[in-house]
């Protein structure tokens, strides 16, 4: 089972082990109209930006590999919620409450580097160290769904669609070796509009009246990701290669705090 498959079964767990005790609960007040709803969120997030290893032909039957040796960064991220909360219109029993809104969250640079090597048999091949950066940003219209427990406690379950916007770049490509090397590609910055999507899970209380703090975790795809052209340079000629670096599946596994302020 996969881990979206996991996320589901266990948000329908959480929500579904909370029946018994939101039943005997009274109405939680913030819910009785729409009220507005802002939060603030950021937290740690497990970053893949990167295929492990990628192995390309060349126009000139050169073969080139790029093994990358820390495709997983761990780093943070900071966003904003704003929406509306309100009762569930299918579920009127007391306790059960969503929240539907616009999600913003943006991610800090994460590095990406490994190992490149160049050439039509192993023994005469150059190799190279490389790295860059990778960077996203995120927006997605956000639907969280609540039970409540021992009257402050509230375990959700969220999902969220929208779009990512992906940057790769500040590429570079170095070797210790000399002489008669095999030279590399260098590729230009990029930058992507990809379809996103998150799923997670988590739980809130009630810290005064009006706000609410919680902790969550979430898994978000941002969809492929890659550098732009690649091209050998050479004194003042430039060959274009057929095919860039990247990978088709970025997600990140994230660590949620959250404070709400329900209006």
């Amino acid at each position: 089972m996969d881990i979206k498959q996991n996320i589901f079964v266990m948000a329908n767990a959480l929500l579904v082990s909370s029946v018994a005790t939101a039943g005997d609960m009274g109405s939680i007040s913030s819910t009785q109209a729409f009220h507005p709803v802002v939060a603030l969120q950021g937290g740690y997030l497990s970053i893949n930006a990167g295929s492990k290893t990628q192995r390309f032909i060349g126009t000139d039957s050169d073969i080139f590999t790029y093994n990358n040796s820390g495709n997983k960064k761990d780093a943070g991220f900071i966003g904003v919620f704003l929406g509306t909360e309100h009762t569930i219109p299918l579920i009127p029993r007391p306790g059960f409450f969503m929240q539907a809104g616009v999600d913003y969250n943006y991610f800090v640079k994460s590095g990406i580097k490994g190992i490149n090597t160049v050439g039509i048999e192993p023994q005469t091949e150059t190799t190279y160290r490389y790295n860059y950066n990778f960077q996203t940003q995120q927006i997605l219209g956000t639907l969280r769904l609540f039970a409540t427990t021992y009257e402050r406690f509230h375990p959700y379950g969220e999902i969220g669609l929208g779009a990512a916007f992906n940057h790769a770049g500040q590429y570079k490509a170095t070797t210790t070796e000399t002489g008669s090397i095999n030279l590399t590609p260098l590729f230009a910055t990029q930058n992507q509009t990809q379809f996103s999507y998150s799923l997670g899970l988590g739980v809130e209380t009630q810290l005064y009246t009006k706000i609410r703090v919680g902790l969550g975790y979430r898994y978000s795809n941002f969809g492929s990701s890659s550098l732009g052209d690649g091209k050998v340079t050479f004194n003042n000629y430039q060959s274009p290669v057929p095919f860039t670096l990247g990978s088709s599946n970025t997600y990140a596994n994230q660590l949620i705090a959250r404070i709400s302020y329900v209006a």
